[in-house]
């Protein structure tokens, strides 16, 4: 068995959230508000976009992007990316 020279974990969240700081600042001028990421499995979707999911134990609320683990070994970040900012756009109130 080979070990991970970096955290695996450590590796595809830090990359989620870069390119998701970069996408905010350029094509939304930094105005999204915070959000979690989570890996869900189980439908045929790349991902989703689910706004308030979360909150934290003094109530501030949080948006849910999923992506669906499968889709990674197929499909470049930036195409799991662009598929958020549509989902985003569409269910923006």
């Amino acid at each position: 068995m080979v070990a991970f020279t970096v955290n695996p974990n450590s590796a595809l969240y830090s990359q989620l959230q870069r390119i998701a700081e970069v996408f905010n600042a350029e094509l939304f001028n930094g105005e999204l508000p915070e959000f979690v990421f989570t890996l869900q499995r189980g439908n045929t979707s790349v991902g989703y976009f689910s706004p308030d999911q979360w909150s934290s134990t003094d109530g501030v609320l949080a948006s849910e992007i999923s992506i669906n683990p499968c889709y990674l070994a197929h499909y470049s970040l930036l195409q799991l990316f662009q598929t958020m900012i549509v989902q985003h756009l569409f269910c923006k109130s």
